[in-house]
């Protein structure tokens, strides 16, 4: 997923064959043009948001924006769309395609949004978080544009105690408890999807949350046993981004603020 920003038209582009997809996705209005191989002439489209284009990479194609733009660039290749199939035990796809040159898809234009905001954060943003969004930006365009559908897909089962212990421990182990799904389905030798539905089977929640939860739960301990740390140097260690984000979350779970926090069980520990 990339986020294209530009003040000013582009010159010309010409797009180097490959097996894969590419969605583009306006946040903003925007009037573009395209030249695909087999194709004659220019097309010029004038796009609003909501509105979706899909090239197929494996055809030579020129394009071009004549006009300042705000668009999410989601890419995904062939081999990507077969592996998930078998990881998700779902029909195989065998290429992604639209009817007409663009489709209005809200969902589609709702996850851009959100990339677009995830993306903006940087290095600080949540792989948890990323993991799922290109997650469901695959299941999306594989049974909207793709043909396959979810009637097949089942959880044959939860995780086993050992895999669960082999997750709380690597996550306590690692620093900033900011680990990615692939990690930890990784940990327990299973496919990244496999793991997410087997995690939720077993513990009743997402890993996301849970991982959220334990976050939580650490900047406890720490805000007890720790007084020579910062509220700041807490939040980062359990995986916050920074105080503020550590104040929000910890606050949204416990109903105070951390400091707030730490003052209560510093006079309920001395009394």
């Amino acid at each position: 997923m990339s986020h294209l920003l530009g003040a000013s038209p582009r010159s010309e582009v010409v797009v180097v064959p490959e097996p894969a997809f590419v969605f583009l996705v306006p946040l903003d209005i925007l009037a573009t043009s395209s030249k695909t191989g087999g194709q004659h002439g220019i097309v010029d489209v004038k796009a609003k948001p909501g509105d979706v284009y899909l090239l197929d990479l494996s055809k030579s194609s020129k394009n071009a924006i004549n006009t300042p733009f705000n668009i999410m660039r989601l890419y995904i290749s062939t081999r990507r769309l077969t592996e998930a199939a078998y990881e998700k035990e779902l029909p195989l796809v065998q290429g992604l395609s639209l009817s007409s040159l663009s489709g209005h898809d809200p969902i589609l234009y709702q996850l851009a949004q959100t990339m677009a905001s995830v993306i903006s954060r940087g290095q600080y943003a949540p792989t948890l978080l990323t993991d799922y969004l290109a997650l469901a930006f695959h299941a999306h365009v594989a049974g909207t544009y793709g043909g396959a559908t979810s009637d097949r897909l089942t959880v044959k089962g939860g995780l086993s105690p050992w895999q669960l212990r082999r997750i709380y421990e690597f996550v306590e182990q690692q620093s900033g408890m900011n680990p990615s799904i692939s990690e930890l389905a990784s940990e327990c030798g299973i496919s990244a999807s496999h793991f997410a539905r087997a995690f939720r089977r077993t513990v009743g929640t997402a890993p996301h949350e849970w991982l959220i939860k334990r976050r939580v739960q650490k900047a406890k301990e720490l805000l007890m046993i720790a007084k020579g740390l910062s509220l700041a140097e807490i939040g980062l260690a359990c995986g916050f981004v920074d105080q503020s984000h550590f104040t929000r979350v910890f606050s949204k779970h416990e109903g105070k603020s951390p400091g707030t926090w730490r003052r209560h069980s510093a006079f309920h520990y001395a009394h």
